[in-house]
């Protein structure tokens, strides 16, 4: 979950690698998203622990963000940037918000 958070947040907010680097970034999360969605179809019991457990692995690729494009970690948003459900979701990206450090 906290690397699909992390791919997302990349996409969202990375502008100086953003052009280079989308589409790699979109197949990740991609494959992020069928992984978990494989996990919870063979242990549909785990969706209560990941509901449990979302705002601390958006809390993480918050971190991880920041330390991949060495942004200060003010520029990615506090609150998760979709519900679950939009992040789990195939057709769901993040509106792109060029993040700007002065």
């Amino acid at each position: 979950m906290i690397k699909l958070l992390e791919h997302l947040l990349k996409l969202k907010c990375w502008d100086g690698e953003r052009e280079r680097n989308q589409g790699h970034w979109k197949g990740e999360i991609r494959t992020f998203r069928r992984q978990i969605k494989d996990e919870l179809q063979d242990s549909p019991s785990l969706k209560p622990y990941i509901l449990e457990i979302f705002d601390l692995c958006y809390q993480e690729a918050r971190k991880e963000a920041s330390d991949r494009s060495q942004l200060i970690i003010d520029l990615f948003p506090l609150i998760p940037i979709g519900s679950l459900e939009q992040i789990l979701d195939e057709n769901w990206f993040p509106v792109y918000q060029a993040c700007v450090q002065e």
